[in-house]
């Protein structure tokens, strides 16, 4: 997770959901493209290998740039599911 390098200040908050499983990912943006890199490993019991199981990725803090005109957010990049 990281920023965009547009002067994005603050804290980000990304959830994590696949299926019932949560996680709370959290980085303090300074603006300057800066990341934090995760690794969210899962296994989920009872379900078949053909179900349809969801994985969602959702931002909950409002952020702007630092001039305030813009609203802002984390960059997610290079997910990998094996």
């Amino acid at each position: 997770m990281g920023d965009a390098g547009d002067s994005c200040v603050g804290d980000f908050t990304v959830v994590v959901q696949v299926g019932s499983l949560k996680w709370n990912l959290m980085m303090k943006s300074n603006g300057d493209g800066s990341s934090k890199k995760y690794s969210v490993k899962f296994q989920l019991r009872g379900h078949n290998i053909l179900d349809e199981v969801p994985i969602t990725f959702v931002s909950y803090n409002e952020t702007r740039t630092s001039d305030h005109q813009e609203l802002c957010g984390p960059v997610l990049d290079a997910m990998h599911l094996g």
